[in-house]
């Protein structure tokens, strides 16, 4: 009489990651020796209870890896904003000269920020005749520098929270009626996650900017790259196995974005109304765990692809004080996502017979809606200060951003 035990690891599967793991475990594991592989399952075997198996569970299926990806689109989408606020803070044909004779309580100073700048383009579209009337800054060159940081919190599969900072120069001329330029940026994160998986990244990114305008209608740009260095560390400790695995894969992004829209005196405010499209994709290399044995992954590339159409406006209004002017600003923008809501990882115990399996980890979701509330200053013809609030929603996303800056014209 021979008897034959099974060994389930699926029992304390509650959700699909849990499950996805286990059929994997289930699928790997053999009566005879099989290394330190024997050491993962004894240790799955001393768990002691449900709850703490199916914790054991989460550890080992790598969810947390998918984090890198979320946290990279979040930060991807608050530099591209960046540029795009840099865009409609000075279009072509809005003066870089002090206030003048033509300036009021109501009107803009030269290159304000954001939407506060577009008053003057509503203004010269009434009072002058014919559209794309060039303005006294044409050919003007800008530098500026702006910082940004924050906290987001994820919701949904693997729960975490991210700490974010950024850093983005740039130089742009006014060329007739656009506007080109060019910007270098530095990104970090930091994701600490529920299941026992940090990770964190150091990004350098490039954009190309530009824009067009006539009359009162305006095409705006972006395109840029992001190469970025990655950094994962997964505590692995439930049963008899205490461990940490660790990698360093890399990631590769392209961004593009496309506003289109026109600028409109609403008395004394003015409305920047557009139409966008924003394309992102997102990649990680793939890679494997050290210091983390049998416990470790060895785990696929993957890639996130965002396709956003969107709708939005600018409000804003200009209040000049003797030689100073203020801008407050007010922008509202909603992304429908088509693209990926989730972030798919794949991949096995290193060492194991069976294929990989696959995870999901919380995406950026399929509808985002972000609002911003920002002010400038500027004296005279050259210096501008600016700084902003912006808070960005989606299906189980929270991102704040908190960003200050400056921009000198001459």
């Amino acid at each position: 009489v021979s008897v034959t035990f099974a060994r389930n690891f699926a029992a304390p599967a509650v959700t699909a990651n849990q499950r996805a793991v286990a059929a994997h475990l289930n699928a790997s594991y053999q009566t005879g020796a099989q290394g330190d592989l024997d050491n993962v399952f004894y240790g799955l075997d001393t768990t002691g209870t449900n709850a703490v198996g199916a914790a054991a569970l989460d550890q080992l299926s790598g969810q947390s890896i998918g984090n890198l990806l979320t946290a990279d689109a979040v930060q991807r989408g608050q530099f591209t904003r960046a540029l795009e606020d840099r865009i409609s803070a000075r279009r072509s044909g809005r003066g870089v000269g002090d206030l003048g004779a033509n300036a009021s309580m109501l009107s803009l100073g030269a290159d304000s920020a954001g939407l506060g700048g577009a008053l003057q383009d509503a203004s010269a579209a009434v009072a002058q005749s014919g559209p794309g009337q060039k303005g006294v800054g044409d050919g003007a060159v800008s530098a500026w520098a702006r910082v940004l940081g924050g906290p987001t919190s994820v919701g949904g599969a693997g729960a975490f929270d991210i700490t974010g900072v950024g850093v983005l120069l740039g130089v742009d001329k006014a060329l007739g009626n656009g506007l080109v330029g060019i910007s270098l940026g530095y990104g970090n994160f930091d994701n600490n996650g529920d299941t026992g998986g940090d990770s964190s990244a150091d990004s350098y990114q490039v954009s190309l900017y530009g824009s067009l305008q006539s009359g009162n209608w305006f095409l705006d740009g972006t395109l840029g790259y992001a190469y970025s260095d990655y950094a994962t560390n997964r505590a692995l400790t439930f049963g008899t196995l205490t461990r940490v695995a660790t990698a360093s894969p890399n990631g590769n992004d392209v961004t593009f974005s496309l506003k289109s829209g026109g600028v409109f005196a609403l008395g004394a405010l003015t409305a920047e109304p557009s139409l966008g499209f924003d394309w992102y994709h997102l990649s990680r290399s793939a890679f494997t765990e050290g210091y983390a044995g049998s416990a470790g992954l060895g785990v696929d590339s993957a890639t996130l692809d965002l396709v956003m159409p969107s709708v939005g406006v600018r409000l804003a209004t200009t209040y000049g004080f003797g030689a100073i002017s203020l801008s407050p600003e007010l922008s509202a923008r909603y992304y429908y996502n088509f693209g990926d809501t989730n972030v798919g990882t794949t991949a096995g115990l290193i060492g194991a017979p069976a294929l990989p399996f696959t995870v999901e980890t919380t995406g950026v979701g399929r509808n985002i809606g972000v609002l911003a509330a920002g002010l400038s200053a500027q004296q005279g013809a050259h210096l501008r200060v600016f700084g902003q609030y912006e808070l960005s929603l989606s299906d189980d996303v929270t991102a704040q951003s908190f960003s200050a800056g400056l921009k000198y014209t001459w």
